[in-house]
């Protein structure tokens, strides 16, 4: 059986390899997630402390400098300055310094791609990673076929490889997750203790890469409560080794979250862990937070239980959602009596995520990036289901039919997934299954339940949206002229600032008055809060859609051209 999985250990590499190299070369299709530059110029700031020590660009020669480690008066807190001046959270560090590394490597000293996509090859790569560990665990678990039907799920995930293209925060959250709950796994079903010492650290790096990497330890306890009251034995003879071994476990997930939150070591640790705490409680409760770490929150929104779980349920292609549920079934119904230790840990990872969210302190939003972690747990539960139903069909009939029948499912299920991938490229992240009737009704039925009735907030139309409508501008744009693109500044590294004139994210009539353009263009993403500018109103309804990325017949952005004369018309009314 050992020899067996070793052999087939091949395929978790080519799957994965294939996903990495299929979406590199769709990489250039893909924006900024919307607070994606904040982290890729923090990220390049821990490297170059890294690499030199020093806590300033003021010995970086400008010409050696990328795009995301310059100064910008405006932006502040994108500065090496702030980022070590013990205002800023001992946390979301790793997304970007894994970034600024890929950055460094394959912009700065190789010259093969510009320096977004630099930087967004290291979401891929943690992407690409997750599925290798996704089907590692599988096939030790459940065998080579579950282990390669979950990890093609995984793989062909429109919401897995929209992310995977562009958040460089919330891919290492998922990948080391799932690496904490694999290496934990292993340390207690094969009792391999030192299992432990890299479940641990991985679970330390979960934790600075983003709060959501507690989930790892609520699963993994979830899941011993149930081995517990099931009564299935997992716990060994105390020995001094193992004694050893549970001590120094969790001092490593300390020292591994200290080692990559630099504005620890000169800063009070207590401060840092205050501004953290701090940055939580403003994310979960929704509540005004006045800090230069934190920002600004809106206030509380009411308790919507079923936000998570909607959007949890509705972004699943169907007939993942359908495999899924009956892997559940399977696992709640039939293996009672047997209380299979994996089938269990599986479902928890499922269902953990959300009903964390769903808690009555918890006023989520933006419920997708929160619960990301859940996504690789329902794959691997659709693969579960999915072994399940062919176990079946092979019970039933001869086996060359079985065979047949066996590759045909899995080939539905291939060309299944990748018709909805190609179909929302490259904007996966606004999927929506026909539940509620795709991105259309999603938006017709208050997705997220948050904004009125017919307007296009559902999904993240926020950021990685945007890169169609830059480039185009940047490229049939009139030389001189503005641009305003309206998504907190992160895309504004995507704009050809040789040519067009970049307008302050807050202008005002005295900054574009200061500015010599002959006509200006501006670039929405369709969200509800652009909707509320009167400029969006004013083009929406006035002008014709230069350029406009649509999906089931809506616009997800625009860019829209005015005159001088016509700017200032709206802007400043007389």
């Amino acid at each position: 059986m050992q020899n067996k999985i070793k052999q087939n250990v091949i395929y978790g590499f080519l799957i994965a390899s294939i996903f990495l190299l299929g979406n590199l070369l769709t990489i250039k299709k893909y924006g900024i997630d919307f607070d994606g530059g904040i982290h890729m110029s923090r990220g390049e700031s821990l490297l170059h402390f890294y690499l030199t020590g020093e806590k300033d660009y003021n010995n970086l020669p400008l010409k050696e400098r990328c795009i995301f480690q310059k100064t910008d008066p405006a932006f502040p807190f994108l500065s090496p300055e702030f980022f070590f001046s013990g205002n800023y959270t001992a946390s979301t560090t790793i997304g970007g310094l894994s970034s600024a590394v890929t950055c460094r490597i394959f912009h700065k000293k190789l010259g093969w791609m510009n320096a977004v996509d630099a930087h967004n090859l290291s979401a891929l790569i943690y992407g690409s990673l997750t599925i290798l560990v996704i089907y590692l665990f599988a096939l030790e678990a459940f065998g080579t076929r579950t282990a390669l039907l979950s990890a093609v799920f995984l793989a062909l995930y429109p919401l897995f490889i929209g992310y995977s293209h562009s958040d460089i925060k919330d891919l290492p959250v998922v990948f080391f997750v799932a690496a904490t709950i694999w290496t934990f796994w292993r340390a207690v079903t094969g009792k391999k203790y030192k299992w432990l010492y890299p479940s641990f650290v991985l679970f330390g790096l979960a934790l600075v890469s983003k709060e959501t990497g507690g989930y790892g330890p609520i699963i993994l306890l979830a899941w011993l409560l149930i081995l517990i009251f099931r009564g299935i034995k997992f716990l060994p003879r105390l020995t001094l080794k193992l004694i050893i071994s549970i001590i120094a476990a969790p001092l490593i997930s300390i020292i591994a979250y200290v080692a990559f939150a630099p504005p620890m070591w000169d800063n009070n640790p207590i401060t840092m862990w205050a501004n953290t705490s701090r940055k939580v409680e403003s994310i979960v409760t929704m509540k005004y937070v006045n800090s230069p770490a934190v920002g600004t929150r809106p206030e509380s929104k009411p308790w919507r239980p079923h936000y998570p779980l909607a959007q949890a349920v509705l972004t699943v292609p169907l007939h993942l959602l359908l495999l899924s549920l009956w892997g559940g079934i399977q696992t709640i119904r039939r293996r009672l009596k047997t209380a299979e230790r994996e089938n269990w840990l599986v479902l928890i990872w499922t269902v953990a995520p959300v009903l964390f969210c769903m808690l009555p302190f918890l006023k989520v939003y933006d419920a997708i990036r929160q619960i990301l972690p859940y996504i690789p747990g329902l794959c691997l539960l659709a693969g579960i289901g999915a072994e399940d139903f062919i176990s079946r069909i092979e019970k039933k009939t001869d086996k060359a039919y079985a065979e047949k029948f066996g590759m045909g499912f899995f080939v539905v299920v291939i060309l299944l997934q990748a018709f909805l991938v190609f179909k929302y490229h490259p904007v996966q992240t606004v999927f929506y299954n026909s539940l509620i009737g795709g991105f259309k009704g999603a938006i017709g039925n208050r997705i997220p339940f948050t904004q009125k009735v017919g307007v296009p907030d559902a999904g993240d139309t926020r950021g990685s949206s945007l890169r169609g409508a830059i480039e185009w501008v940047n490229a049939y744009g009139e030389p001189g002229s503005g641009v305003i693109v309206y998504c907190l500044q992160a895309n504004k590294f995507l704009v050809d600032r040789q040519k067009l004139k970049l307008f302050p994210f807050r202008w005002n009539r005295k900054t574009a008055g200061d500015l010599a353009f002959q006509s200006v263009y501006i670039i929405f993403p369709n969200t509800y809060w652009n909707q509320q500018h009167p400029l969006y109103g004013y083009c929406y309804h006035k002008l014709k859609p230069l350029y406009s990325v649509q999906i089931d017949s809506v616009p997800v952005n625009f860019a829209f051209r005015m005159s001088r004369e016509e700017f200032f018309k709206v802007i400043s009314p007389r």
